[in-house]
């Protein structure tokens, strides 16, 4: 039964997908989150540390689409910059 992401609670969402274990979720305001399992870097949290709560990732600009992959992850700004 799917369960509610109760960290994200009152946030706006505008996209969220899903890879091998870990999740990308951007906000209306163009922030993103990521969670689950950190390894190879997944999370884009500059380390390999799993996560089981939603955690806002600090990049300078906001985002309007994310993708996630088996590994890896990748985002679109808004102004066109890709980030992986």
């Amino acid at each position: 039964q799917p369960k509610l992401v109760e960290a994200l609670r009152g946030v706006p969402i505008k996209r969220a997908c899903a890879g091998d274990g870990h999740s990308l979720v951007i906000s209306a305001d163009g922030q993103l989150y990521t969670f689950g399992l950190g390894e190879c870097g997944r999370l884009g949290l500059g380390n390999e540390e799993s996560k089981h709560e939603p955690t806002r990732v600090d990049i300078n600009v906001p985002l309007c689409q994310g993708a996630a992959g088996f590994y890896h992850s990748i985002v679109l700004a808004r102004n066109g910059l890709v980030y992986t």
